[in-house]
């Protein structure tokens, strides 16, 4: 009961406070009232103590409670497309509420122990004068987290890439692996924790048996940026893993792989009746709803290109690909990335949106990001955008939705990123949407990113189903799809090339952003040296 009194004297203490401090008015910032989420109002800054109130009671599962209202620019595709639109007539702007991210930390001595079965670690590590864990501490990292959340077991699967750079430079790795991870619905780690699959007990944390090559001289070997992907709905459903490797060291050919962790099936994929390319990477996963009796399905879709929207089907038991989608649209609206260098690209796995789905018309949302050049004097600068996809009638696809570059304010760069969007903070790469709880009472995205090619973090956005349904087009995919087929959007290529300029909106703004963040940064650097004369 004491303790009880003290709790309550302690809430009651805050919110007097808060109340008394509503009736002030702070120069140059809006008043309490307008900037507590908790009361319902809009909060129109970042980075504010009051915007970071623990919502007392908030469904948000982990380990994180306080919020960060984050401003959301973006562009809508509402099938306009004319010499008179521009990207002031797309704007939609709102806000996501971001919690604070977290670290998922790996013991790296023990997952790299985990491959000495490898002769060539063994015989390198013999020729240091190095303890174990120096040898693992300068010559390998671990990042680039991707994962899948396990209905069935209850867990999440999280896939990291081990790096080994013996030549001191992380961006000249020789080879790579790919760990995979068992984690519980609040992220603790299950050491040991095993998954029964036909008639085996596939036991984790284990690095995946994936056939690379491995000989001396050559770099950049292994599977790289893996993404992974679950079909929903599906009771025995596999996860399955995207990643690109080198799989013809004489031509230095790049393709595209899957791999199944559980049935340890490794497989290349190739785009039928083409010429495999020198260099294929960057495909983004995400699954059809194809069958109503809960079967697997025998197809993955894949966003080849976003710039211009290509979209590929792959065949998950002989790895052929065909053309799904390929844009054709040639939109009479001006361009506006005229002095964009770079484009977007990658980025995560898209995620059905079933709510707002229907035979006729269904939505996936993902996170592809930019890679842009300009902004910084020496480096690229990367950043991931929030871009909703849509499909209407059997096989046309379009961008609904594209927003600015996003950073998640605090949540996620650490000070000394923020302040120095050129150097620590110029890479800030999507991995994975790990999981979608769309349930309206939560409608929680976990997101996995990587900063400065270095961390493997998870943050946790609220309200992501919110944007989607707010969006002014939606009404009109509804209505739509009530509608007989051959009158809901007819193939006239406007909603296409309306989401071509979307998507020019969207870079160009992440470019803006970018320079602007550069400017900022290199004005408090001038401040602080005058100061200092």
């Amino acid at each position: 009961m004491r303790v009880f009194q003290r709790k309550y004297f302690f809430t009651a203490s805050i919110i007097s406070t808060l109340l008394l401090l509503g009736m002030l008015q702070i120069p140059g910032r809006n008043t309490l009232p307008e900037r507590i989420s908790l009361l319902g109002f809009p909060i129109p800054g970042r980075h504010t103590l009051l915007e970071r109130v623990s919502l007392l009671g908030f469904p948000i599962p982990g380990r994180h409670t306080l919020l960060e209202r984050v401003s959301l620019l973006g562009f809508q595709n509402d099938g306009k497309a004319n010499p008179s639109i521009d990207c002031r007539d797309r704007l939609f702007n709102t806000s996501l509420d971001v919690q604070q991210s977290f670290f998922l930390r790996d013991n790296l001595v023990e997952a790299v122990r985990s491959l000495q079965q490898y002769p060539k670690i063994d015989e390198d590590f013999q020729k240091q004068d190095l303890s174990f864990e120096d040898f693992v501490n300068t010559n390998w990292a671990e990042l680039a987290g991707s994962g899948t959340w396990l209905p069935k077991y209850q867990v999440y699967l999280v896939v990291t890439r081990l790096i080994y750079y013996p030549s001191g430079n992380l961006e000249w790795p020789t080879i790579s692996f790919l760990r995979g991870r068992i984690f519980d619905s609040k992220w603790n780690h299950l050491n040991g924790y095993a998954i029964p699959w036909s008639g085996e007990k596939i036991t984790f944390p284990r690095v995946f048996d994936i056939p690379s090559i491995w000989t001396e001289g050559d770099i950049f070997l292994g599977p790289e940026d893996p993404r992974v992907v679950l079909e929903d709905d599906v009771e025995d459903a596999e996860p399955v893993i995207v990643f690109n490797m080198l799989s013809d060291l004489l031509v230095k050919r790049r393709m595209m792989w899957i791999h199944r962790p559980f049935s340890k099936f490794s497989m290349p994929l190739a785009i039928k009746g083409e010429e495999q390319k020198m260099t294929e990477k960057n495909w983004a996963p995400f699954f059809h709803k194809t069958s109503s009796d809960g079967s697997p399905s025998r197809d993955l879709s894949l966003v080849y290109s976003i710039q211009p929207l290509e979209i590929l089907t792959c065949d998950l038991q002989n790895g052929q690909c065909e053309w799904e989608f390929q844009q054709e649209a040639h939109s009479d609206v001006a361009s506006v990335s005229q002095h964009v260098r770079g484009g977007m690209r990658g980025g995560t796995n898209f995620v059905p949106i079933y709510k707002r789905s229907s035979s006729r018309v269904n939505l996936w949302a993902g996170f592809p990001r930019t890679h842009l050049d300009g902004a910084c004097d020496k480096v690229s600068t990367y950043r991931p955008e929030l871009v909703i996809l849509a499909r209407t009638g059997l096989s046309e696809f379009h961008i609904a939705y594209a927003s600015d570059a996003i950073d998640f304010g605090g949540t996620v760069l650490n000070p000394q990123a923020i302040d120095h969007p050129c150097e620590e903070g110029h890479i800030l790469i999507p991995n994975g949407i790990i999981r979608w709880d769309q349930r309206p009472a939560y409608d929680l995205i976990h997101l996995s990113l990587s900063v400065a090619d270095r961390t493997i973090q998870v943050v946790t956005l609220h309200g992501v189903m919110k944007l989607v349904e707010s969006l002014p087009i939606m009404a009109h995919m509804v209505r739509a799809s009530t509608q007989p087929y051959h009158d809901s959007f007819p193939k006239d290529l406007h909603w296409s090339a309306a989401g071509k300029h979307v998507l020019e909106c969207s870079v160009s703004a992440a470019m803006n952003s970018s320079i602007q963040n550069a400017m900022q940064a290199q004005r408090r650097l001038n401040q602080t040296e005058d100061k200092a004369v």
